[in-house]
């Protein structure tokens, strides 16, 4: 039975493991977008809401602004199902 408990645990990690790997990848995208246009974004410029709605005004083309809405709204998205996944986790 113990083994059946450790197993099921083990899907929730990966899932949260597979959200991180996504994560990153859309926050490189959006990175190699702003500094296209010379703008540097910190490592930690993408951590909090505050700062994804601050990557929106970024001084972009209209069509790089609706792609940099896209990639926040996937990165809000993302950020909730990790904590609700660690939520999970935390109380099993």
């Amino acid at each position: 039975m113990k083994e059946k408990s450790c197993a099921q645990s083990v899907h929730p990690v990966l899932t949260r493991d597979k959200f991180e790997s996504y994560k990153a990848i859309v926050e490189n995208k959006i990175k190699i977008l702003l500094a296209a246009r010379g703008i540097l974004a910190k490592k930690e410029s993408l951590s909090s809401d505050e700062d994804l709605n601050e990557v929106l005004e970024a001084p972009v083309s209209e069509l790089e602004h609706m792609e940099l809405e896209i990639l926040v709204r996937e990165i809000k998205y993302l950020n909730k199902s990790i904590k609700e996944i660690e939520e999970i986790l935390k109380n099993r």
